[in-house]
């Protein structure tokens, strides 16, 4: 078998100030997982080198929180003691730490099988530089739309703004009621939020909420001063480098306080499965995440803004037309202005920046504009509803270039004026309606309030098998029960998973020849809600097949499903392949595999694995996934034949 490589990456400083550019330079090298060899030869350059340690669920590092999530253990330091392991930065909310390693401490951390991952905490730059003054007013504003729609309602909404800090005080920006946070680490001291030194996030800040008839300065997409800000410090004074490690932290504080959306003009040429979880975790508490899509004017992607659960923002000139600069590549979703875009800078100062940090700003102010007027759409139909009345530019529809286009505010604001899904399409089923599941086939964007039961039906037919139904996604907290014959209550019903969230699967192992009902019930209000139900139907013959698509989990979750080969097959193949992320498959006959108890298990970086045996036993195969790290949109296809 071949062990899965954690992947390590580094990037190199260009230049720190506010006359430069700031860029990157990443390369990457492969690290094994349990060879101390190639650890040393990792760290051949530096004496120590910082990484993300991340404990396993039910480790003896980890404590479980009231709602079941793992959370960082007291113990975790004495293990980072006992491998002379100088701590940086903890990450409670995501089970893990910051820190220092030698070659040495690295190893020794590697070989604890309470260690889910190692991997090297990567470096986010500013994306911006400063150009001469080129525009008397922010053309950007009349770009997006933002004087279109009144923006006397944000008073509901928060943008989390994580950059270099805030000028508290500007005459041209709101003081009261700012909120902030700074670094809570030691291996980037930042300093107070409200106390700059760099002017980049000032400059942001500016775009999204500068005052306007105040008769000083500029204008923002958010003029009012109502706007909820809340700043969270990652770059020192120096706007030079922070870590993805500070970038966790800095999301999970977006979170506690209450904002419905972050922005980040910042990034690096290294991804991190710490971040990437992060950025999940937000997603799934309602948070839509918006970053720059980089300066450095090539194909790279640059991190955040290319993880799936963040919009990636390219920058345009004030004719509509692509910046040099800004990367350009599968990952881009949006565009918006961001050459010369004149905004707010430190000592009640205003000047123009060039780059994809000023692109992001308009999308973050043009998403909490719109999202004021419709305060029951989540965070994906927001995003979808920017996406879908973007103004296409450069190959029709979604291109490298320019994402689906230019954000535009006033047809994001009349798009949803139909309901959250836009365009007149019709809402989702209402509650206490039944509706009709086909097999394998996702009924998408429901929602109900609380305590509101909508019910389902599947029809199974005789011989069916591996029954199952899978409710995900979306925001809230939404219950799912399932029953045969008749609909299900709270008290009766075959399978309840009652988790926390809207990710909850059933998997009914005596399938009955029949009507299964379904309810979903809403624990709190909840939207954006797909649901499944899919089965295996009698081949007819002696031969078979199995299909599952559309599967997702956690990192470190598990789903099992199970087939019966009859005797006589010669041959028995599965492939899993397909989504975003890392699942693993494990194989086994008789009983669920295991991570240390299978038939096969190809461990392969990615989703595509594939397992194979001639002259198969009969009786029961357990086909389980395991999510390595957070995975999305896998399927997986079994066949069997004499």
């Amino acid at each position: 078998m071949k062990n899965k490589p954690a992947k390590l990456f580094m990037t190199t400083l260009i230049a720190g100030s506010i006359t430069a550019v700031l860029a990157q330079s990443p390369y990457d090298f492969n690290l094994s997982k349990n060879t101390a060899e190639a650890a040393k030869a990792a760290s051949a350059s530096s004496a120590e080198q910082r990484y993300i340690i991340k404990f396993k669920d039910n480790s003896p590092y980890t404590v479980m929180s009231a709602n079941g999530q793992a959370k960082l253990g007291s113990s975790a330091d004495q293990l980072m003691a006992k491998t002379n392991a100088r701590i940086m930065r903890k990450l409670p909310n995501s089970a893990a730490i910051a820190a220092m390693l030698t070659p040495k401490s690295l190893a020794a951390i590697q070989s604890n099988p309470n260690v889910e991952y190692v991997e090297v905490d990567p470096i986010r730059y500013i994306q911006a530089s400063p150009s001469p003054m080129a525009e008397s007013t922010p053309y950007g504003i009349q770009m997006v739309q933002a004087d279109q729609v009144s923006d006397s309602l944000t008073g509901n909404m928060k943008v989390c703004i994580v950059d270099t800090g805030y000028e508290l005080g500007h005459e041209d920006l709101i003081s009261s009621g700012v909120t902030g946070d700074d670094n809570d680490g030691n291996g980037n001291d930042t300093g107070n939020w409200y106390q700059p030194g760099h002017p980049h996030g000032t400059h942001v800040a500016g775009t999204i909420a500068a005052l306007g008839g105040n008769n000083v300065g500029v204008v923002g997409v958010n003029p009012s001063g109502n706007l909820g800000l809340h700043i969270v410090k990652v770059f020192n004074n120096a706007g030079s480098w922070g870590y993805g490690s500070d970038l966790v932290a800095a999301v999970n504080q977006c979170v506690s306080a209450g904002s419905d959306v972050i922005s980040m003009s910042l990034g690096g040429g290294a991804s991190s499965t710490a971040e990437r979880n992060a950025f999940a975790s937000a997603l799934n508490n309602g948070v839509l995440s918006i970053a720059a899509a980089g300066n450095s004017g090539n194909s790279s992607l640059s991190y955040p803004a290319s993880y799936d659960e963040v919009m990636s923002v390219a920058a345009v000139n004030s004719s509509g037309t692509r910046a040099s600069f800004s990367q350009y590549n599968s990952q881009v979703e949006i565009a918006a202005p961001g050459v010369s875009v004149l905004s707010t800078v430190l000592n009640d100062g205003y000047a123009s920046y060039d780059g994809t940090s000023m692109a992001t700003p308009h999308v973050s102010g043009v998403a909490a504009l719109v999202w004021s007027h419709y305060p029951s759409c989540s965070a994906s139909q927001i995003r979808a509803a920017l996406n879908a009345t973007a103004e296409d530019r450069g190959s029709a529809g979604r291109d490298t270039q320019y994402g689906w286009g230019i954000v535009k505010a006033k047809a994001a604001y009349d798009y949803l004026a139909n309901g959250c899904d836009g365009g007149g399409n019709p809402p989702p089923p209402p509650p206490g309606g039944d509706t009709e599941l086909t097999n394998g086939q996702t009924v998408s964007n429901l929602s109900g309030s609380q305590g509101s039961e909508a019910f389902f039906t599947l029809d199974v037919p005789a011989g069916a098998t591996d029954l199952t139904f899978q409710m995900a996604g979306g925001s809230g907290d939404a219950d799912m029960y399932v029953r045969f014959g008749s609909k299900p209550t709270t008290s009766t019903y075959e399978c309840r998973p009652y988790l926390n969230g809207n990710n909850e699967t059933c998997n009914i192992s005596n399938v009955q020849a029949g009507t299964y009902y379904v309810m979903l019930r809403g624990y709190s209000a909840f939207s954006g809600t797909s649901l499944v139900g899919s089965f295996n139907e009698s081949s007819g013959g002696n031969g078979g097949t199995f299909n599952k698509s559309n599967l997702q989990g956690a990192s470190g979750s598990w789903q099992h499903f199970t087939v019966q080969i009859p005797q006589g097959m010669s041959s028995f193949t599965i492939d899993m392949a397909g989504g975003s992320g890392d699942a693993d498959m494990y194989v086994r006959r008789g009983s669920q595999p295991t991570t240390s108890s299978y038939d096969c298990r190809p461990y392969r970086w990615g989703n595509t694995e594939s397992c194979s045996f001639n002259n198969p036993a009969s009786g029961t195969w357990y086909i389980s996934v395991r999510g390595y790290s957070t995975y999305s949109g896998v399927g997986i296809d079994a066949e069997w034949n004499p």
